[in-house]
């Protein structure tokens, strides 16, 4: 797998769409995880920048 430079995270209430990219900005990953997997991931990938999109509306 490519190393992840950046994730995008879609907030909702118990499902997290997560697309992840290279650092040439190719995706290299999209997944859905529950709210009880999403710390886990995260914990498991070097660091990175994160982005976070929700409807606040």
């Amino acid at each position: 797998m490519d190393t992840i430079h950046t994730v995008g995270i879609d907030l909702a209430k118990s499902v997290f769409q997560i697309c992840a990219f290279n650092q040439a900005g190719k995706n290299c990953l999209i997944i859905m995880l529950r709210r009880n997997q999403l710390l886990r991931f995260l914990s498991n990938i070097e660091p990175c920048l994160i982005g976070i999109i929700g409807d606040y509306s």
